[in-house]
């Protein structure tokens, strides 16, 4: 059994989907930006590379020092693309890949889970919760993990034992709501929002899958919409659209409403112009400018 390498980028208004193009490698990290480029990090020599993502012709790419211990996250925004270490942040300028700054965490041996919130990029490290200042490179305060789950502009959410959620607000630690029902959080399975008040989160996977998607309200701390179902990949969020893709445990590309949950469109991923295949790994999925880009490990013998 020979793996491939395949990345595609489709355009999904057109039915049966186009394939804009197509790089024969698998990026293990993906991130979309504001404008027409997404960030692609290469497995396994975790070479960067920024892409335009109508085309793919490639704008910079730079072998970025990574160190012992290897790449933890990759994200980023307008004007910055963020590489999360096992014992750095650094950040490159969008534009040209330029090296802006560079921010020591720690000294690894411990679970990471990064997140861009505004302008502040936070890093779940270990124990402990660092909050960065995305243009200057400044930790502005870090503080105990304890129970939190997730933090989004100024609520906390903790688990609350033997299950559930509680939600706080973060300044003044004033209790606001709590849900029977919690979600789940690792290092490839983070919470994504809409805006300041939704946030879709995970139900726990079963065995290499994702087990379902839900939005909550963290006005009210109500599920809004629940899919209990098998997914192979994460959602990537269409801001602008407000819609979502996923890849379904039977290989269909969901549309997603994000408003009601509803199934928008849903086609079979591999069309005449895509083949049928076994994947290696759970598919890396983005969406940036209307285009899904999806990589992934085919298994061929």
């Amino acid at each position: 059994v020979q793996p491939i390498y395949i990345t595609y980028s489709i355009d999904i208004s057109l039915y049966p989907s186009k394939q804009l193009w197509r790089k024969d490698e698998f990026y293990s990290l993906m991130a979309p930006s504001s404008k027409r480029r997404v960030f692609l990090m290469q497995s396994p020599t975790n070479n960067l590379f920024a892409v335009d993502s109508k085309v793919g012709n490639t704008i910079w790419s730079i072998e970025p020092p990574i160190g012992q211990g290897g790449i933890r996250g990759l994200l980023a925004n307008e004007n910055t693309v963020f590489i999360i270490t096992t014992l750095n942040v650094n950040a490159y300028k969008a534009e040209t890949g330029e090296l802006q700054w560079s921010t020591k965490l720690g000294n690894g041996h411990v679970g990471i889970i990064s997140q861009l919130d505004s302008d502040i990029l936070r890093i779940y490290y270990g124990n402990d919760i660092h909050e960065i200042d995305t243009e200057t490179g400044e930790i502005l305060m870090s503080y105990p993990k304890d129970d939190t789950l997730w933090v989004l502009n100024n609520i906390v959410l903790k688990a609350r034992y033997p299950f559930g959620i509680d939600a706080f607000v973060k300044q003044t630690d004033e209790f606001l709501w709590r849900q029977e029902q919690s979600f789940f959080v690792e290092e490839n399975l983070v919470p994504q929002n809409l805006n300041e008040d939704v946030i879709f989160v995970w139900q726990k996977p079963a065995s290499n899958l994702i087990g379902g998607i839900c939005a909550l309200d963290l006005k009210t701390g109500e599920y809004i919409w629940c899919r209990i179902e098998n997914f192979n990949s994460v959602m990537a969020i269409d801001r602008q659209s407000e819609y979502g893709y996923a890849l379904r445990d039977d290989n269909m590309l969901l549309t997603i409403n994000l408003q009601t949950g509803n199934t928008v469109d849903e086609r079979n991923f591999f069309s005449k112009n895509l083949p049928p295949l076994a994947m290696e790994s759970s598919p890396s999925i983005i969406v940036n400018n209307g285009n899904v880009i999806v990589s992934f490990i085919e298994l061929t013998e």
